[in-house]
C-alpha cells in the first residue's frame, strides 16, 4: 500500500515536530499535524516543502543496502538540527555530530567504512 508519509499518525495534534528526517522515494509528506518541521532531506519526495533548512535531491539512493533493510547512510548528509539527548544518538548509539556533522535520517554516517557494532537487545522487558 502506498501510504502518504506522516498522513495518519499521530492522533495528537499539538506539540508535534519533525526534524532531521530523510524521505526517500516516498509520496510528498503531509505536515498537517506537524506545524514545526525543518532540516529534513527529501530525495524524490516532493521538494523541500519551503523549510528554511530543508534540502532536496531529485535522485540518488542514500542507503547502504535498502533491499536488505540496511538504512545506514552511504555518505554523510548536510548537517541537520542539533538534537538534545536522547535524540542525539542513532539506534547504534553513535552520537550525532561526533564526526563534525549531525546527519539527517535515523542513522549517523559511520566514517571509516561504515562498520558498526550489532544492536544490543532490549533488557528489563516485562509483559503484563
Amino acid at each position: 500500500v502506498d501510504q502518504e508519509s506522516l498522513s495518519t499518525l499521530p492522533n495528537v495534534y499539538s506539540g508535534n515536530v519533525a526534524y532531521n528526517n530523510l524521505f526517500y522515494n516516498s509520496a510528498s509528506p503531509s505536515f498537517d499535524k506537524f506545524a514545526t518541521h525543518d532540516n529534513n532531506h527529501f530525495v524524490n519526495s516532493g521538494g523541500s516543502h519551503s523549510e528554511p533548512n530543508g534540502t532536496s535531491a531529485a535522485s540518488g539512493d542514500p542507503f547502504v543496502n535498502m533491499t536488505a533493510l540496511d538504512f545506514r547512510l552511504k555518505a554523510a548528509t548536510s548537517a541537520g538540527a542539533t538534537l538534545l539527548a536522547p535524540f542525539n544518538a542513532d539506534p547504534y548509539g553513535k552520537v550525532r555530530g561526533s564526526d563534525g556533522t549531525g546527519d539527517r535520517g535515523a542513522f549517523e554516517f559511520a566514517s571509516g567504512g561504515g562498520a558498526v557494532s550489532a544492536l544490543a537487545p532490549p533488557n528489563n522487558l516485562s509483559v503484563r
